[in-house]
C-alpha cells in the first residue's frame, strides 16, 4: 500500500497543523498565509499566480499551462519568461514576510502550484459550497445550517471575482460567481418574504438585481415588496427598468407574473394608465 500524500513530521508523535493560506478574490484581492499578510506587499503579477495556483488546490500545474492562461496575450517564449519571472517575485515576496516559500509553493523546473499539505481557505469555496448546499436542499446538509450562516458566506461577496485583474482566465468564474451570489441572495429574499420582512426582501433583491441584472423572478419579488409597503411608485421604477433592460438585452417583455404583481398593486388609474402603455391586461 503506497504512502499517503500528505507530508508528516515522521520524527514527532503528532501530526502537525497544515498551515493555512487564505486567499480573498471576491472584491478587493487579499492573501494571507500563517496570519500574515503576504499579498499587501506582492505585484499584481505575483499576486495573480498565487491565486490563480490557489483556485485550483492539491493540483501541480504545468508552467507552459498557467503561462497560456495568465499571460497567453504575449509571444510563448515572452509568457514563459513572465511565469518564471513572476514565481521569482512571489518567492521573494512570501520570503520579505519572515515566511519560507517552501512551505507554500511546490515548484520544479516544470511545474508549479500550492503545496498539498497547505490548508486553502478561500472565499470563494465557501460560497459555492453554500450554494450547493442550498440547491440541493439535502435533509443531512442543510441540519446545521441557520439563516445567520446563509448570510455570514453572502456578505463574503464584496465585489467581482478578481476585481480590477484583466486576465482572461478570470471571466468565466467571474460570471459563474455572479450568478452564484444572485441565487444566494434569491435564498434570502425567499426566508424574508416567509417573515413577512419586506425591507429586507427588497435588500436582498437589489443586491441580487446588481450582480445579475437579468434575472426576471427577483424583479417579481422586489415589485411585490415595494407593494407591500405601499411603494406603489417605487414599484412601478422598478417594472419600467425591467422592462426597458429586457427590451434592450433579450427583445422581450417582462414575463406575465412581472406584470400581474404590479397590476394586482395598482390604483384603477394605475392600470389603466399601464394597459394604455403595455397592452390590455387580458392579455396577461
Amino acid at each position: 500500500m503506497g504512502r499517503p500524500a500528505l507530508c508528516i513530521n515522521e520524527t514527532s508523535s503528532k501530526t502537525a497543523e497544515p498551515q493555512k493560506l487564505v486567499v480573498r478574490t471576491l472584491g478587493r484581492v487579499r492573501a494571507e498565509f500563517a496570519g500574515k499578510d503576504i499579498g499587501r506587499r506582492m505585484c499584481r503579477s505575483a499576486l495573480a499566480l498565487l491565486v490563480y495556483c490557489a483556485c485550483k488546490p492539491g493540483q501541480t500545474l504545468s508552467r507552459d499551462l498557467i503561462a497560456h492562461d495568465l499571460w497567453g496575450h504575449l509571444p510563448v517564449e515572452r509568457a514563459r519568461k513572465a511565469m518564471n519571472t513572476a514565481v521569482w517575485r512571489l518567492r521573494r515576496t512570501i520570503s520579505s514576510c519572515d515566511q519560507s516559500p517552501d512551505d507554500i509553493l511546490d515548484s520544479t523546473a516544470d511545474t508549479f502550484g500550492i503545496r498539498s499539505d497547505v490548508r486553502i481557505n478561500s472565499d470563494v469555496d465557501s460560497l459555492e459550497r453554500m450554494c450547493n448546499v442550498l440547491q440541493q436542499k439535502s435533509n443531512d446538509e442543510m441540519n446545521g445550517i441557520t439563516m445567520s450562516d446563509v448570510k455570514r458566506v453572502a456578505d463574503l461577496y464584496r465585489g467581482d471575482f478578481m476585481q480590477g485583474f484583466d486576465n482572461e482566465w478570470c471571466f468565466l468564474p467571474r460570471e459563474a460567481l455572479r450568478a452564484k451570489y444572485a441565487c444566494l441572495q434569491e435564498y434570502l429574499i425567499g426566508a424574508a418574504v416567509l417573515e413577512k420582512d419586506w425591507p429586507a426582501a427588497i435588500r436582498h433583491a437589489e443586491a441580487a438585481l446588481n450582480s445579475d441584472p437579468l434575472r426576471e423572478p427577483v424583479y417579481e419579488q422586489l415589485i411585490r415588496a415595494h407593494i407591500r409597503l405601499g411603494n406603489r411608485l417605487q414599484a412601478k421604477r422598478v417594472y419600467d427598468q425591467c422592462a426597458s433592460l429586457l427590451s434592450s438585452e433579450l427583445g422581450v417583455m417582462p414575463a406575465r407574473e412581472i406584470r400581474e404583481a404590479l397590476l394586482r398593486g395598482c390604483s384603477t388609474e394605475d392600470r389603466d394608465a399601464h394597459s394604455r402603455e403595455h397592452g390590455p391586461t387580458s392579455l396577461l
